[in-house]
C-alpha cells in the first residue's frame, strides 16, 4: 500500500528528491483531514467508511466525500406555522419581492389568512398552513385556493438572529 503510494509520488514532476520521503508526512496530513470530522456512533452508515479510513490513509478522500454527501441530506430543516415564521421574522420575502405590509386576516374579515403586500404589483394572500423551513430560511407556502392566482409561492424569513426552532414555538 505505502508502496503504491510512493510509486503514484514519483509519477509527479518537480517534486524533486524529496518527494518520495515525504509520504509519511501525506499519510499524516491524511490522518489529520480524516480527525477534523466526528467519529461516527456505532451503527452509523459511516462507521464502516470511518473504519476503513483509519486502516488506510488512501480511503481518507472517499470518507471525506461520505461525510460531506450525509451531511447535505441531513439538512437542518424544521416545520412551524406560516403565522409563527411570520411573528418571529425581522424581513420576509416572497417570491423574492420584500414584504412591505402585513395585514392580518381578521383585519378584513378574512380569518386564518394573512395578505402580505409587496408592491403595487404583488399582493399575497395565505393560509396559516405547517411549512417547512429550510437552512436558508425559505419554505414553499400554497395560496388560499379561494383567490385568483392560486399555486405555491416561495416565502423567505430573515432574522437577526438565525432562525431555529425554539424560537418559532409560541
Amino acid at each position: 500500500m505505502e508502496t503504491a503510494m510512493k510509486r503514484k509520488l514519483a509519477s509527479f514532476p518537480n517534486l524533486g528528491a524529496k518527494k518520495v520521503n515525504d509520504s509519511d508526512a501525506l499519510i499524516a496530513a491524511l490522518a489529520q483531514v480524516r480527525d477534523l470530522f466526528p467519529i461516527p456512533e456505532p451503527g452509523h452508515p459511516l462507521e464502516q467508511a470511518w473504519f476503513e479510513a483509519m486502516a488506510f490513509p488512501e480511503s481518507v478522500p472517499e470518507y471525506v466525500k461520505q461525510v460531506i454527501a450525509a451531511n447535505l441530506t441531513s439538512a437542518k430543516t424544521f416545520k412551524t406555522t406560516l403565522f409563527s415564521a411570520l411573528a418571529a421574522a425581522n424581513t420576509v420575502f416572497v417570491d423574492g419581492y420584500e414584504i412591505n405590509l402585513q395585514i392580518d386576516g381578521s383585519m378584513i374579515n378574512k380569518l386564518g389568512l394573512v395578505m402580505l403586500e409587496c408592491d403595487e404589483d404583488l399582493t399575497v394572500i395565505l393560509p396559516d398552513q405547517e411549512i417547512e423551513i429550510d437552512e436558508f430560511g425559505t419554505a414553499l407556502c400554497e395560496r388560499d385556493v379561494k383567490w385568483p392566482l392560486s399555486g405555491k409561492v416561495t416565502v423567505t424569513f430573515m432574522t437577526k438572529v438565525p432562525l431555529q426552532k425554539s424560537s418559532l414555538l409560541f
